[in-house]
């Protein structure tokens, strides 16, 4: 289940396949202060700013281009969520580091450094900087 979670997770860079009913929505109140409560932990500079995000609500799992499913996705400054993970803090602040940091993959930090994945470290590699799957 963590490995497919994180797979999951790891699609948020790649060229999206959007469903059919994915709408464009203004982001809750609470999506801010989940990004204000993880800004005190990110130490990389800012590209754009929460209000230059635009967001959207899917019915179904996203797809990235290679096929995998995914419960968020960012591309640029479109954030993407499937309904059911879309008041989840962990998702919401994972989606905007890649959208307001611009960060591309998933580097330890801030990442895992700031609780920004769902596995265990004893499950990663650390060597490259970079979150993967552990064997």
């Amino acid at each position: 289940m963590r490995y497919a979670l994180l797979a999951i997770l790891l699609a948020a860079c790649a060229d999206p396949f959007i469903p059919e009913g994915t709408a464009r929505i203004d982001p809750p109140p609470e999506y801010r202060v989940w990004w204000e409560a993880s800004r005190a932990c990110i130490h990389k500079p800012e590209v754009r700013t929460f209000e230059q995000i635009e967001w959207y609500w899917s019915p179904d799992l996203l797809r990235a281009s290679d096929g995998t499913e995914a419960v968020g996705l960012t591309i640029e400054n479109r954030v993407y969520l499937y309904v059911p993970w879309s008041e989840t803090p962990w998702v919401i602040q994972h989606e905007l580091v890649h959208a307001i940091n611009g960060i591309k993959g998933h580097p330890a930090d801030p990442f895992l450094t700031c609780y920004l994945m769902p596995v265990p470290h004893s499950v990663l590699h650390f060597g490259t900087g970079t979150a993967q799957e552990g064997g």
